[in-house]
């Protein structure tokens, strides 16, 4: 679940990702690694307590993340089939 100190920034308490950090081409831009958050229980939560759904969840929620990680906006990976 997100704390309050990510809630403070993004007021949705049903987030399930976040990536924070620069792509890997402005590695100067933070001084810290970038970072991929995945919100396991609310993803077990959107998955309605399915195994195999959530299991499927945290690997396009992943995949999502690390799409941002290199680069991508929200139209490559829709065309990836990771919205």
């Amino acid at each position: 679940m997100p704390n309050e100190g990510i809630l403070a920034d993004d007021s949705d308490r049903d987030l399930v990702r976040m990536f924070i950090g620069p792509p890997p081409t402005e590695p100067e831009a933070c001084p810290l690694p970038a970072q991929i958050i995945l919100f396991l229980e609310n993803l077990w939560n959107f998955a309605e307590e399915d195994k195999d759904i959530f299991r499927e969840e945290v690997r396009t929620t992943y995949l999502h993340e690390l799409g941002h990680y290199l680069g991508l906006d929200e139209i490559d990976l829709e065309e990836r089939g990771l919205e």
